[in-house]
Parts: C-alpha cells; structure tokens; sequence
C-alpha cells in the first residue's frame, strides 16, 4: 500500500471466551476479572461528546470522556478530558505527566513557576517529577474561553503519586459540582 491509499480493514469483538488478564505482580479479583472482559466485548470504543456532561468541578469546566470511575468504555488506563478554560483553571500539584492538547484560544500555563505560553494546535506537556508538579493554566482572550484535551496515562500516578493537592479554586467555581448543558457552551467543535 502506498501513502495516500486507504485500506480497509474490519476487526470483530466477538470474544469466545473471557481473555487472560495478566496479573503484573498485582492481584486481580475474580470479580475486576469478570468486569474487564465484559467491558473488552461491551465497552465503547468511540465516545462521542454527547455522551458525556460537562460539569462544573474544581479545577475547571471539565467533559471526562475516559476515567476510572466511567465503566463503560473498553479498559484504559487513560483519564481523558477537556477543560473549557474561561479565567483560570484551579492550581494544582501532582505527579506530573498529562499531555495537552490545545484545540481552541490561547493563553499559558505557570508550571513551578515558569510561564509557558500556548496557542490552538500546541501540546503542553507537564513533565514528571516526583513530588509533584504545581501548575494552572490561564485564558488570554476575554472574549472567548480557550479549550483543552488532556491526556493522562495513570501508571505515573500510580507509581508516583495518586494524591492532587489542591492549592486554588478556578474562577468559576461554586464550592460544588454541578453539570452545566451543553447549550450554554462556547462551541470547539
């Protein structure tokens, strides 16, 4: 096949019987067992956006299309999300590691006290580092928020650190997590 060619190509999820989970020195319960390999056959594969809420949460105005606590996608150990930044998200330490993917605005991050300037169509990388890494991100457009995806493989935080210490509320915030519809959205896409 040469560049530009598209080939198609068609993978059935059937499963026959449950798949081996390895245990990678970690004990998994009969029960996680039976609930991976059903999410394997069941779990979606494309999550669209209407699938998902936003909601109002501490570090920001956040659309998780992948978490732990989401069971009904296909196993990840991804947390991916968007974060409609309109002032300031909330400031934050952790382990480090998500990647950013600017889809709309610009603004700029302070990551240990460095300003990182972006732009639609950067990716910001918040390096690793145990101990944490302090960081928020701000808009630099007042007429419209700027927009973000962000990828978060959680190995390093379960390797690191899973603890979040919060140091600041986003601007928004109300002391309480609330689903926001989507008809007050600013549009990305």
């Amino acid at each position: 096949m040469t560049y530009g060619q598209e080939e198609e190509s068609v993978q059935e999820r059937e499963l026959e019987r449950e798949p081996e989970w390895p245990d990678e020195g970690l004990p998994l319960g009969a029960e996680r067992r039976r609930e991976l390999a059903r999410r394997v056959r069941e779990g979606k594969t494309v999550i669209r956006k209407s699938d998902r809420v936003r909601e109002q949460r501490v570090q920001g105005l956040n659309r998780y299309y992948t978490a732990s606590e989401l069971t009904d996608t296909v196993p990840t150990r991804w947390k991916c999300f968007t974060n409609e930044v309109r002032q300031h998200s909330g400031r934050h330490t952790h382990q480090g590691g998500p990647v950013i993917y600017v889809v709309k605005g610009r603004g700029y991050s302070i990551v240990d006290g460095v300003r990182m300037d972006w732009e639609a169509g950067d990716i910001l990388m918040i390096p690793v580092k145990v101990g944490g890494v302090e960081h928020q991100h701000f808009n630099a457009d007042d007429s419209e928020p700027a927009v973000w995806c962000a990828f978060n493989y959680h190995a390093y935080k379960d390797a690191l650190d899973p603890q979040i210490k919060q140091k600041a509320a986003n601007a928004d915030w109300k002391g309480k997590r609330e689903i926001i519809p989507d008809e007050h959205e600013h549009g990305f896409d």
